[in-house]
């Protein structure tokens, strides 16, 4: 799929969360950085070497014992170039993915599709879900191999290992990359090939 406009990579991504993170001025461990963006301590020890390289940020002791992560004036200054960006990014993604979703929901409805269900929880299916409404299709689950007590949009997360306990007519794969690879995981869950859709055009 081809996004409009500048694409905005996942490393200006992660370092735009990291100064938002930064930009509070609350005290925050690394580790507690790493959990929020689901990166291993050791890339951020990396990216707040590299901020604060760029004098984005600086570390402050005081109290001798308490390490604190401020950030500069040229900090909020890349902190908003990266937002502007990402909002130009999530503009056009949104544009192209709801043409996408378009297409694949008229074309299941031509097939006599009545239950949808999606694979992967994260922006992707929070659209395939808002793009439902009007079309015909019913939701019926969403499932990812990670759900820990998630929910999208008011729904609960299910785990992969539950897939067979749930009747839909297709599941949707709600991400863009790596296609066949969780085609492979939903097949691997015990759905027929048949019943899986991507949203490659």
């Amino acid at each position: 799929m081809n996004n409009t406009g500048r694409i905005m990579d996942r490393e200006s991504f992660r370092i735009l969360r990291l100064l938002e993170a930064l930009s509070a001025g609350d005290q925050v461990t690394q580790r507690e950085l790493a959990k929020r963006l689901g990166v291993s301590v050791g890339l951020v020890n990396a990216f707040l070497k590299r901020l604060a390289k760029k004098g984005y940020m600086k570390v402050t002791t005081i109290p001798a014992n308490r390490v604190r992560y401020l950030l500069t004036k040229e900090g909020f200054k890349e902190k908003t170039r990266l937002t502007y960006e990402y909002l130009q990014y999530s503009l056009g993604f949104y544009q192209s993915l709801k043409g996408v979703l378009g297409g694949v929901y008229r074309e299941l409805r031509a097939q006599g599709v009545e239950k949808v269900a999606f694979y992967l929880a994260g922006e992707v299916a929070e659209l395939a879900y808002l793009h439902l409404a009007g079309t015909g299709l019913e939701f019926y689950g969403i499932f990812d191999p990670e759900p820990r007590g998630r929910r999208l949009l008011g729904h609960n997360v299910l785990p992969l290992d539950m897939v067979q306990e749930v009747h839909f007519d297709r599941i949707v794969i709600a991400s863009l990359n790596e296609t066949e690879e969780r085609k492979g995981e939903l097949l691997g869950a015990g759905v027929e090939e048949g019943r899986i859709v991507t949203l490659e055009p």
